[in-house]
C-alpha cells in the first residue's frame, strides 16, 4: 500500500523517526503516512523516498555533504522535500504546469553520500518505476538443488542423443 516502515541505525535520522535512535523492530514513518511511496533509496546515512502521486522525492537523514538535495548541508530526523522541478505522472498535474520547467521522476538512487534522480522531460515521459510491484526480470536466480538437477538432465540429455 505505499507505508514505510523504517529499523536499523538512526544516529543521523536516517530511520525518518524525528530521532537519533537506532529501532530493532519495523517502525512506521508517521510522517509519510497518507502518500502512497513507490521508491526508497538508502545511502550510507540518508535515506530517500518517493511518492509519483505528488512528484516529490522526500530525504532524511545525514545531509552533512548535500546529499539530501534540499539546498543545505544540515541533517534531517523527519521526511523533508528535495528540492527540484518535479512533477506527478499524470495529465492532471501536467496541464496545470509549464512542461519545458518541469522533469517526471523515473527511479531514485543513493549510495555512500550521494543521491541520483533519473528523469525525463514531462513531454516524453514514461512512468516511474513502482518496487512495490514485482517484477521478476529484477532479480538473480536462486541457485538451489532443483535448479541443478533440472541443468543436469538437460546437459545428459544434450550428450547423451539416444536418451530422447
Amino acid at each position: 500500500s505505499g507505508g514505510v516502515f523504517t529499523f536499523g541505525a538512526g544516529s543521523f535520522g536516517q530511520l525518518g523517526h524525528d530521532c537519533l535512535n537506532d529501532e530493532v523492530n519495523p517502525r512506521r514513518v508517521l510522517e509519510l503516512m497518507g502518500s502512497e511511496v513507490s521508491q526508497i533509496a538508502c545511502g550510507r546515512q540518508h535515506t530517500l523516498a518517493f511518492v509519483p502521486s505528488s512528484g516529490i522525492i522526500y530525504a532524511f537523514g545525514c545531509g552533512t555533504r548535500g546529499q539530501l538535495g534540499t539546498g543545505h548541508t544540515c541533517s534531517l530526523k523527519c521526511p523533508c522535500p528535495v528540492k527540484g522541478h518535479w512533477a506527478a505522472d499524470n495529465e492532471q498535474h501536467l496541464g496545470a504546469i509549464d512542461p519545458c520547467k518541469y522533469y517526471i521522476v523515473k527511479r531514485i538512487f543513493s549510495g555512500g553520500d550521494q543521491s541520483f534522480v533519473l528523469c525525463s522531460e514531462s513531454e516524453n515521459s514514461v512512468p516511474a518505476d513502482d518496487f512495490r510491484a514485482i517484477n521478476q526480470s529484477d532479480y538473480t536466480c536462486s541457485i538451489n538443488d532443483e535448479t541443478i538437477d533440472v541443468w543436469r538432465h538437460k546437459l545428459a540429455e544434450r550428450n547423451n542423443p539416444n536418451s530422447v
